[in-house]
């Protein structure tokens, strides 16, 4: 029980970060989020400096610099050229999207102390963390939305995203990154986050026809550079 206080605002806080997560994404194209959140290793860095004391040096801080110049111009542009919402509206779901991706490290953190210093096997935290913040989800749907009998319509293509994500993100994926993040430093993890801008982009482009540009490549390739750069001894 006295680890009860803890394991509750795990639940709480993991709740909190997926609802930013998918009010930013009703705004921000998938591509660009993804880009955003490749900023994670640089703030596993810091907090890791913060909590734990860990050497910061002058080489890491300009590569930090050099990872936001590299996905500042991006957001920038998409704020003065989207016409699917108003800027004030993009500019909230960046700075949802911001915040869940602080949170997101933040949590790794919390995972990591559940699993190392208090001895919690890392599936019953997600198991955890899963079903309480899926129940909390479920009762604001009965509250919030319509049920006839449940709130969606086009079955046809829910129910398979609905089962892909059950099998790949939440038996593969999540327990996978726990397991890597328990034997690794959190800020080695998070580096393979990289991967992730490249990879949703291509997942647009085959299944939806959406480009993303020669300049969302130059960014990914300069926040490449700026990754080497920080993880140079």
């Amino acid at each position: 029980m006295k680890d009860l206080p803890a394991l509750l605002g795990l639940i709480f806080f993991v709740f909190c970060m997926d609802g930013l997560r998918f009010f930013g994404l009703q705004y921000v194209g998938s591509s660009y989020a993804a880009l955003l959140s490749t900023l994670s290793p640089f703030i596993a860095a810091f907090l890791s400096y913060w909590l734990y004391n860990e050497a910061i040096t002058w080489k890491k801080i300009a590569a930090f610099c050099l990872g936001v110049l590299a996905v500042l111009p991006l957001i920038i542009k998409n704020l003065q050229t989207c016409s699917t919402c108003s800027q004030l509206e993009l500019a909230l779901g960046y700075s949802a999207l911001l915040i869940s991706t602080i949170g997101v490290v933040v949590r790794s953190y919390f995972l990591k102390d559940l699993v190392d210093k208090r001895n919690y096997t890392i599936s019953f935290i997600l198991g955890l963390t899963f079903l309480a913040t899926g129940f909390i989800c479920l009762v604001i749907s009965l509250v919030s939305e319509t049920w006839n009998p449940i709130p969606a319509h086009n079955l046809s293509t829910v129910i398979p995203l609905v089962i892909f994500l059950l099998l790949f993100y939440s038996l593969m994926a999540q327990p996978l990154y726990a397991h890597l993040m328990k034997k690794y430093p959190i800020t080695l993890v998070t580096f393979f986050i990289l991967t992730t801008p490249v990879i949703t982009a291509l997942i647009n482009w085959a299944f939806y026809g959406v480009t993303v540009g020669w300049p969302f490549g130059f960014s990914c390739a300069l926040l490449g550079v700026a990754f080497v750069i920080f993880n140079h001894k």
